[in-house]
């Protein structure tokens, strides 16, 4: 470099330089094979995720219930009257279902709910 020059001159890559891209490829490849691995470790459960998320909605129904009522005990009972009318209204309705699965497997025909033999 000239000292009256003003802009410096351009460096070349040196060996230091192509070393360090190098091993930054080499930490970036064991980076991305260590996540690798340890997904294919870890392999996780649609149910039990599922199950986590029933339970943490229900729980949280819980909790909003129990402040909608002031207190666990008006809550539990706000739940508990839901969960009989939700039976009531869901019982007749799922045995019809079952009956008819049955005739289907039985190879009856079922046309609206009406077995036609």
């Amino acid at each position: 470099m000239r000292l009256w020059n003003s802009q410096p001159d351009k460096p070349s890559v040196t060996t230091a330089e192509v070393v360090a891209i190098d091993h930054d490829d080499a930490m970036r490849e064991a980076y991305a094979r260590g996540r690798r691995d340890e997904r294919a470790r870890r392999r996780r459960s649609p149910a039990l995720a599922l199950a986590v998320a029933l339970t943490a909605i229900v729980g949280s129904w819980t909790l909003v219930s129990a402040a909608l009522r002031g207190s666990f005990e008006g809550g539990g009972q706000m739940i508990d009257t839901q969960l009989v009318t939700a039976g009531q209204e869901a019982g007749p309705a799922l045995r019809q279902a079952a009956q008819g699965a049955a005739q289907l497997a039985r190879g009856d025909k079922v046309q609206g709910g009406v077995t036609q033999e």
